[in-house]
């Protein structure tokens, strides 16, 4: 039974299951592709396989990604991906862990998803604009989205500005085990600006700032959230009802800033990059992100990058594990003022908002991997990846069962043309 969306899992997955850097910068930087045969090499076809499998039965991802780059003029080339995923596994419903038991209440979920992009970057002189449009589709969520980027060139090409803009336009459809009737909108709209800097030779500064809003229905529609109250009879409890839909906010603004410093190390033929990311957004939610990869070249075709990363994050303010107060009283109740019926008793006023979503609670993420970048062939290249992701929650409510720690395996080929 279908009890949680893929989108709405997708996308926390996708706060800590980064990608390997892109083959053509490692091969660059392992100096098998020269000059002249980096502009030969263009053109390229590549699939990837990842499988990010939770610990005790819970999430397993498996993704299948297929992408194309072809130059189709001497100022125009284009880029196509397609990702196929599969989900399956069990995930916390937002309920407490029942008294006398040791395990949180999940539900069982299994869904598809197909997406599609398409990019067009174009080259004009020092002046560089890249659209690209996309589309996903999954059994209770669909995507429509497009964006634009424009860079340019300066200082004798020492120094890239960039400015993107990007629009999505989702749908959320009912299905079983959701709280929606009917389908729900949502948009969003992100802004970034960036810099990328040569500093020397050997470094290359990369810095950028991103605004997003995005409106409409931003709850998950399987999450729910437990309301207790202990009134004097135990028949007016609300908690026999099960669980309530979580309520967020209908809005949310969201600002990041990201900084990355990549160092080549001549003496032992290696590059390392640091990179942090702060994130805020109008939820209360501060968040923080620092990883260090080191590129270690081993002869004269291989690359192994072993690689940590530590995740801060504080809790939404309307984050809770079971609300106090009976839903159908939002403003409270008295039952023998307010009805005449004694001996029930009373429940006080709740907030407008609550979210029992453990991904919204306070909390550290810890990732170390290593990769392998293999050049096989002239033109064939190997990539292959292991990490390690381990949730640990700070607060003093949150059970830690909610939390979940994940293997995250990667396969890739690419083949240039």
């Amino acid at each position: 039974m279908l009890t949680l969306t893929i989108g709405q899992l997708q996308e926390f997955a996708r706060r800590f299951r980064d990608r390997p850097p892109f083959l053509v910068t490692l091969l660059t930087f392992c100096g098998f592709a020269t000059s002249g045969r980096a502009a030969a090499m263009d053109d390229f076809g590549g699939y990837r396989y990842e499988d990010y499998r939770e610990d005790n039965g819970r999430i397993h991802v498996r993704t299948h990604t297929i992408t194309s780059q072809v130059e189709l003029t001497p100022w125009l080339t284009a880029k196509g991906t397609y990702v196929y995923d599969g989900i399956s596994g069990a995930t916390p419903t937002g309920a407490p862990v029942q008294a006398g038991s040791d395990k949180i209440p999940t539900a069982v979920i299994h869904d598809i998803r197909r997406s599609y992009s398409v990019e067009l970057p174009m080259k004009f002189g020092i002046h560089g604009i890249a659209p690209s449009f996309s589309i996903s589709r999954e059994s209770d969520y669909e995507s429509v989205g497009a964006a634009a980027t424009y860079s340019i060139e300066l200082n004798q090409k020492n120094t890239t500005l960039s400015f993107g803009l990007s629009r999505d336009f989702d749908r959320v459809i009912p299905n079983r085990g959701t709280y929606i009737a009917k389908s729900q909108d949502k948009s969003k709209q992100d802004v970034i600006i960036g810099v990328t800097q040569l500093l020397d030779p050997e470094t290359i500064l990369t810095a950028n700032l991103t605004f997003s809003y995005v409106d409409g229905y931003l709850a998950d529609p399987y999450k729910g959230v437990n309301f207790y109250i202990n009134y004097l009879d135990p028949s007016f409890d609300p908690s026999p009802l099960g669980l309530k839909a979580e309520k967020r906010p209908d809005e949310r603004f969201d600002q990041i800033a990201y900084v990355s410093l990549t160092r080549y190390l001549k003496p032992l033929n290696a590059s390392v990059e640091a990179t942090y990311r702060f994130y805020h957004n109008d939820y209360g939610i501060f968040a923080h992100t620092a990883s260090l990869t080191w590129f270690q070249k081993i002869g004269s075709s291989i690359v192994i990058s072993p690689m940590f990363r530590f995740y801060n994050q504080t809790a939404a303010d309307f984050y809770t594990v079971r609300v106090v107060g009976d839903p159908a009283f939002p403003n409270g109740v008295d039952w023998n003022a307010d009805f005449g019926i004694p001996g029930v008793g009373t429940a006080p006023a709740h907030p407008d908002l609550y979210s029992a979503d453990y991904r919204l609670s306070q909390m550290n993420t810890y990732t170390v991997g290593v990769g392998l970048t293999w050049k096989i062939k002239d033109r064939v290249s190997l990539d292959a990846a292991y990490k390690r992701y381990m949730q640990q929650g700070l607060d003093s409510v949150t059970s830690d069962k909610a939390y979940a720690d994940a293997h995250v395996w990667t396969l890739g080929l690419r083949v240039w043309f």
